[in-house]
């Protein structure tokens, strides 16, 4: 039990406990001279008189005693402070010492939960809420954290990356809130997540659930002033600060409650790193798209300001209803290189020497998220390309659609040499095959496939011109073949 001692309390117990610096544990066994030190757990430094008034003051705050619920109460803005604690933590039976470094963010209510609280002075509600996030542990940054919900102490996950602390109303050891059915929860949403109906909560219960709702919304802004205040623990690399965002997969029904009003605030604030390591809001940039290759990254920051934030991100902004979201698409991609064409030139530059041998996949991964739209809108919608140069020539020319370009598997291209400068290169149209097998596509652009037919039109192309007009031209044998003829196999 002792050895567990770490584990249940956790570094995490001094976060919460405005009036304690330090937890220790020690036992005595029969023989002992004294104590043995087994678990300790402490703040360093050791909280001053001053600090240790100032984490008291969120909950002995005068003015919070004289608040008057009918006039000044109701207009009075929310008391709020942002904290750097360390704790460093001693565990005897693995004979480490850790420290972690901590920001903690606190708020003393909203005006609806500071209102409920008063009206309801007899349950000691207090409408004091702090979100707090793992900075540093030994020397990994920002590492990740099963976050939880506190009241002071652990109650339950909450799939979050951080912890928040809040007066809770507890239901059989856990926040109430309108639970699913049994074996309805699905997904990984935790107990009570995914689809189904929730049971609504008993009449005794439903102030206990709107209590927690209220409490809900202030941990929304202590949670977006922790996000705001994260930039300047984490400048050397800005973008570790978006571990703490949190994300709708996995979190549990209570913690889902605070993702759409928090991601509504988000949208408003300077947090969007761009490339060059500057924040911007949300209208300076654009998302990468999630399904988009990381091979794309390239062309995307040529065309436009991106974001250098995880594509997950989007989606979380778009399920809050946030309306002006900007992101890639392969529109706006095709509708910018017609514009632009020496984007994807400045791009072909990178691919020099030891990389040249790239330059035709990413060609290739950037056709095919041009293309990527266009098959599900019909045919006819392929002459979008027109005037998009990326189209990877077997010669290596890059030429703008349409052209009259042959298409054909390497083995065939080989065949006629001299043709070689006519034909796409066939490891773009391999790999986007359904494409550039597809007819319509081919005659949208001006392709053709490399037939006998066609083969049998340029033969003027492919045979040395003295043969031209000959009854009979000499045969050949490998190591004297004609120039521009291949051996015979």
């Amino acid at each position: 039990m002792l050895e567990a001692v770490g584990d249940s309390v956790g570094t995490e117990g001094l976060l919460f406990m405005e009036a304690l610096d330090n937890i220790t544990v020690s036992s005595w066994r029969e023989g002992d001279a004294e104590m043995r030190l087994e678990f300790k757990s402490f703040l360093q430094p050791p909280v001053s008189q001053p600090l240790r008034a100032s984490r008291l003051a969120m909950s002995q705050n005068r003015e919070w005693q004289k608040f008057n619920l009918m006039s000044v109460f109701g207009q009075v803005t929310p008391i709020k402070q942002c904290l750097r604690v360390d704790i460093v933590t001693f565990v005897a039976a693995r004979n480490a010492t850790t420290q972690d470094k901590w920001l903690v963010c606190q708020t003393l209510g909203t005006r609806q939960a500071r209102k409920m609280a008063l009206e309801n002075r007899e349950s000691g509600w207090l409408p004091l809420v702090s979100v707090a996030c793992l900075l540093q542990r030994g020397d990994e940054k920002m590492p990740p954290i099963d976050g939880g919900f506190f009241a002071y102490t652990p109650v339950e996950a909450s799939g979050l990356p951080v912890h928040a602390s809040a007066c809770f109303e507890l239901e059989g050891g856990a926040i109430a809130w309108p639970r699913l059915p049994e074996g309805e929860g699905g997904g990984d949403g935790g107990e009570g997540g995914g689809g189904g109906a929730a049971f609504p909560p008993s009449p005794l219960d439903e102030l206990s659930v709107a209590w927690n709702r209220e409490l809900s919304q202030c941990a929304v802004e202590a949670y977006l002033d922790l996000l705001r205040y994260l930039p300047d623990m984490v400048r050397q690399d800005l973008s570790l600060m978006y571990r703490a965002w949190p994300l709708s997969d996995g979190a549990t029904p209570f913690a889902s409650a605070l993702l759409k009003p928090l991601y509504a605030q988000l949208s408003q604030q300077q947090l969007f790193l761009v490339h060059g390591g500057q924040l911007a809001r949300m209208g300076g940039g654009v998302f990468k798209p999630a399904e988009a290759s990381e091979s794309l990254r390239l062309l995307f920051r040529g065309l436009f300001p991106m974001f250098a934030c995880p594509s997950a991100l989007l989606a979380e902004f778009k399920a809050a209803g946030v309306q002006d979201v900007s992101e890639i698409t392969p529109e706006r991609v095709r509708r910018r290189l017609k514009k632009d064409p020496k984007a994807v030139d400045a791009c072909v530059a990178h691919f020099r020497g030891d990389r040249a041998a790239d330059l035709v996949p990413f060609l290739t991964d950037a056709l095919e998220y041009c293309l990527l739209d266009l098959s599900a809108r019909g045919n006819a919608t392929y002459r979008e390309l027109a005037g998009v140069k990326l189209l990877p020539m077997s010669g290596g020319q890059l030429l703008c659609f349409p052209f009259e370009a042959f298409v054909a598997p390497e083995e065939e291209q080989r065949l006629v040499p001299s043709l070689r400068g006519s034909f796409v290169d066939a490891r773009c149209t391999d790999r986007l095959k359904q494409w550039f097998t597809a007819p319509d596509f081919l005659q949208a652009l001006s392709l053709r496939r490399f037939t006998p037919a066609v083969l049998s039109a340029n033969l003027s192309a492919v045979f040395p011109r003295h043969f031209k007009g000959q009854a009979v031209v000499p045969a050949y044998s490998e190591g004297c073949a004609p120039p521009g003829l291949p051996p015979p196999p």
